[in-house]
């Protein structure tokens, strides 16, 4: 089942879909106005459409309804990430555009996103958030290493890794006040990504040189001493 779908709702039933589609942009545009805990159910639902009846067939409560709102948008992004091919990778300072809509997206609903990611958001929607970003991350990782064989325990570590310091990236320009737009964002984080992936792999690119000069470097009492110049 779907979120917190109810057995009395067939998740594929093309209404029931439409249904929770509703509900789900109803609980985004709203949280663009209020905070969440302040959104009531009968608010969702008359911005929806629908009756109350009609949403507790489809959920128990409102953490239901962000689970499957947040999951929508990491299944929207591990598509775009399969989809790519090599050539939206190749880039270092332009973004795919399954990472510009992630951003775009976190970036209009900030208010929500904030809490969803803040120490009060639920443990159960941030797992979600998390596993979505990294079924992305391993496309993209792999996408990249097409033409070589590589380990996937390390590729599933490496994508651990990766989401979450993409993650605590996100958290840290959500709290910022006077937070760059989200295509800047969007293209440093991918720069970040490309750099820690490349280490992470062994292997640099031109446009990785660089991001990772001083990750590549052995660690001594003299180089912890030295000062860049």
């Amino acid at each position: 089942m779907q979120g917190n779908a109810t057995a009395h709702v067939r998740p594929s039933d093309p209404r029931a879909i439409r249904t929770r589609t509703k509900l789900m942009a109803a609980l985004v545009d709203l949280a663009t106005r209020k905070d969440l805990d302040e959104i009531s159910i009968g608010e969702l639902t008359a911005a929806a459409g629908v009756n109350r009846a009609t949403f507790y067939l489809h959920y128990s409560d409102k953490e239901g309804l962000l689970l499957d709102a947040v999951r929508a948008l990491t299944d929207e992004i591990s598509v775009g990430a399969a989809a790519a091919s090599g050539k939206d990778f190749a880039d270092p300072d332009r973004a795919p555009l399954h990472t510009l809509a992630f951003f775009a997206e976190l970036d209009r609903s900030a208010a929500l996103y904030r809490r969803v990611l803040g120490p009060t958001g639920s443990p159960a929607v941030q797992a979600s958030l998390h596993d979505g970003l990294r079924r992305a991350i391993t496309d993209e990782i792999m996408h990249r290493s097409a033409d070589r064989t590589i380990d996937e325990r390390s590729t599933e570590r490496s994508a651990a890794f990766l989401t979450g310091g993409v993650i605590a990236a996100a958290i840290a320009w959500l709290d910022d006040d006077k937070r760059a737009p989200a295509t800047a964002e969007a293209a440093a984080v991918w720069r970040m990504v490309l750099a820690s992936s490349a280490a992470l792999q062994g292997q640099t690119t031109p446009g990785d040189r660089q991001h990772v000069t001083a990750l590549d470097q052995p660690i001594t009492p003299r180089s912890l001493n030295a000062r860049p110049t």
